[in-house]
């Protein structure tokens, strides 16, 4: 987690993409339940792609791993731009 080293500004991004990555994985889940139908799932998803391509997303997947459903996280990985999908965590020992 680079939480130390962010601005107020950038603290307030994380938490702000943090609720939404929280919000966005019920989103998913209601998906594979198919309580919502393939239209309202693509406008869920164009936006969900354009919040991927913020850094700070990359941070809320990363600080997060094992913390919500595999699919889920798969689905968001996927979404990340390369360089950051195939970036460890740090590690935190």
């Amino acid at each position: 987690m680079k939480w130390p080293n962010y601005s107020v500004d950038e603290r307030k991004i994380y938490a702000y993409f943090e609720m939404f990555y929280e919000l966005f994985e019920r989103v998913f889940w209601v998906r594979k339940e198919e309580t919502i139908d393939q239209n309202e799932w693509h406008l869920w998803e164009v936006w969900f792609e354009d919040f991927a391509g913020h850094p700070l997303l990359a941070d809320v997947y990363r600080d997060n791993i094992g913390m919500f459903d595999a699919d889920f996280e798969a689905f968001v990985k996927s979404k990340l731009p390369r360089s950051v999908a195939s970036t460890p965590p740090p590690n935190s020992a």
